[in-house]
């Protein structure tokens, strides 16, 4: 019997017999590994670029991630279900922003759920989670929204004991990368630039559903700039000591490889790259 191509759109014969709807855990897992691979092809296949959510991560996790146009399955069915819950608490915030709009419909003030932006000089692109851009008080908002199992949660908003100040960092530059291309791109167009910059990160607590918000400072546009400007750097300087396959010896000018002990355990690209087996 045929098996079936879960990533194409195609009518073949099951490779199981029909008694498999008995197994729950199969269906959704395969549904989750067709709705990854879409979205792949939908935001990144073909498009050269970094990837915004990449901010504040290894440099040489967004050198291969860059290089690479081939969709990599997660193969940790856990790890997939985790990612739907947050898409859905995702999906559920922004259909609210988008419901109270329609409902009030607040003069001078537009509403953008996902817009993607990017900057070409320094290749970074990203969808943005919540947009808002008042032109009445002259403030543009932009919020992005992580969902949080219980240890990060209380990192970041636990007793002052408890908190990492470091826990929140990666979000900062990442929400600071779309600051930094929103307001390019807005006041390229609107002529925005006496506009004040609001971003928060929006914590959604998975276990139970509690909400938190921090306002990120606005210094982190600039951090989030200079981040992106050192990934350049590492890229070219890669490139040209290694023509691309990279050996360990190769890094051994870096000390910051990677740039959280824990990164290679989830990192998609740990078989390719040299370091993993020296930690």
């Amino acid at each position: 019997m045929k098996q079936r191509n879960i990533y194409e759109n195609v009518e073949t014969e099951p490779a199981v017999d029909m008694s498999s709807y008995l197994d729950m855990e199969a269906i959704i897992d395969a549904r989750l590994q067709r709705l990854d691979y879409e979205n792949f092809n939908n935001r990144y296949k073909g498009i050269r670029s970094y990837k915004s959510s990449g901010s504040g991560s290894c440099h040489l996790k967004n050198y291969y991630d860059f290089k690479n146009d081939e969709f990599i399955p997660n193969t940790n069915p856990v790890s997939n279900r985790l990612l739907a819950l947050g898409n859905s608490i995702h999906d559920t915030i922004q259909f609210s922003y988008r419901e109270w709009f329609d409902r009030n419909k607040p003069e001078g003030v537009d509403l953008h759920i996902e817009p993607r932006f990017e900057d070409p000089e320094l290749m970074v692109a990203g969808h943005l989670d919540i947009l808002i851009i008042d032109r009445i008080n002259k403030r543009i908002v932009i919020r992005d929204i992580k969902s949080a199992g219980n240890f990060t949660f209380q990192k970041i908003f636990g007793q002052k004991k408890n908190r990492d100040e470091l826990s929140a960092e990666n979000n900062k530059l990442q929400i600071g990368t779309y600051g930094h291309m929103v307001m390019q791109r807005v006041v390229k167009q609107k002529g925005a630039n006496d506009y004040e910059l609001m971003m928060f990160l929006d914590y959604y607590k998975k276990e139970t559903s509690v909400m938190k918000s921090i306002q990120v400072p606005v210094e982190y546009v600039t951090k989030a700039f200079e981040y992106w400007q050192s990934q350049l750097e590492f890229t070219r300087t890669i490139n040209e000591l290694t023509g691309g396959f990279i050996t360990l010896n190769d890094l051994q000018m870096y000390d910051d490889l990677p740039k959280q002990s824990w990164e290679c355990n989830y990192c998609n690209f740990a078989r390719t790259c040299p370091i993993p087996n020296q930690l």
